[in-house]
């Protein structure tokens, strides 16, 4: 599901409205129940964000994703996407960031979260 994320206490959900009220007072201060329609419960551990980028196959790739990285018809490689806080980029395991990656000849094959990474 694509959408946007929310923590509320130790729950996290995602939703496709960003005008949901989750505000927990209203305009003038008066305590009303957060309404959480339209944004299902999920996982916080298995939320990865998008990388903006595409693979091959038009799929978007995001953190956490594993990529097959090719070189003419030999793969070079699996490498995991995720970003790099100290470099303020998405990198492909310690290998190269992703903006370096040409990624019409890479392959989203899995996540960490399927197979363990």
């Amino acid at each position: 599901m694509y959408g946007w994320f929310v923590k509320i206490d130790e729950r996290s959900f995602i939703g496709n409205k960003s005008d949901v009220w989750i505000s927990e007072y209203d305009y003038y201060d008066r305590q009303i129940e957060p309404t959480l329609e339209g944004f299902i419960e999920v996982v916080s551990e298995t939320v990865g964000q998008s990388t903006g980028k595409k693979d091959k196959n038009k799929k978007e790739i995001f953190d956490g994703d594993e990529l097959l990285l090719w070189q003419v018809q030999d793969a070079t490689g699996v490498y995991t996407i995720r970003w790099d806080e100290e470099k303020a980029a998405w990198w492909a395991r310690w290998f190269c960031p992703l903006s370096g990656v040409a990624t019409e000849v890479c392959e989203v094959i899995g996540n960490i979260h399927e197979y363990g990474g």
